[in-house]
């Protein structure tokens, strides 16, 4: 009998250092497991937050690319309204002169161009000429009044007409057989004008490009 006590007491604390290391040993485990899962968490949650941080680049990029395309095609087409502009606004001032002038308006933009010309050629022997209606006004007196004015300011001059020429109004004066000219027509100034105005509508186009320049930093 004490032989069997005695086996069952061994046996019961044998069996309760098993059940007590067992369990050390799956709480060990446990915690191991634990951390394992953790760490793996924490892990997927950085990939997450990479990935997620890539796309967001990725979104911003294709943004920029985007918005950049766009800011190239505006200014694009900014620059195709300014030509557009530029030659509906001279082609309009064509269509007013050469429509708008009542007959004692053309004679005083004739003389009032003809000074300018042989002022800028600075005087001597000149051809005046204009188109077929406004050659009828070149007569002596008209040339003679011009001349008289341009003595007036020191300019000495003296004019004939000429052939007829194709321009919508004005003058083309010539000097030394041709070979020096002054080209004084509608046309020819309606053409010096579009510097002027390619200048206001660049204004323009500059104030709209600090535009698109504040769309593209936008978020």
């Amino acid at each position: 009998m004490a032989s069997q006590e005695n086996l069952r007491m061994l046996s019961s604390a044998i069996l309760d250092d098993a059940r007590r290391r067992g369990q050390e040993i799956v709480g060990k485990a446990q915690e191991s497991a634990e951390s394992i899962l953790r760490q793996a968490h924490e892990a997927a949650v950085a990939k997450r937050q990479a990935v997620l941080a890539a796309a967001q680049r990725d979104a911003k990029g294709y943004k920029r690319e985007i918005v950049s395309a766009a800011r190239l095609e505006a200014k694009s087409l900014l620059l195709a309204k300014r030509e557009e502009l530029i030659s509906r606004a001279l082609e309009t001032a064509r269509d007013h002169l050469r429509a708008s002038l009542k007959p004692e308006d053309r004679r005083a933009a004739l003389e009032k161009l003809t000074l300018e010309a042989v002022t800028i050629l600075g005087g001597g022997k000149l051809t005046v000429r204009s188109n077929e209606p406004d050659a009828r006004l070149l007569t002596l007196k008209f040339l003679t009044d011009v001349e008289r004015r341009l003595a007036a300011t020191g300019v000495t001059a003296d004019l004939e007409p000429g052939p007829a020429v194709d321009i919508a109004g004005g003058v083309i004066v010539q000097k030394d057989q041709g070979r020096v000219v002054c080209d004084n027509s509608f046309e020819a100034r309606l053409e010096r004008q579009k510097w002027t105005l390619r200048n206001e509508i660049w204004q323009f186009l500059v104030r709209e490009e600090t535009l698109l320049e504040d769309f593209g930093r936008t978020e």
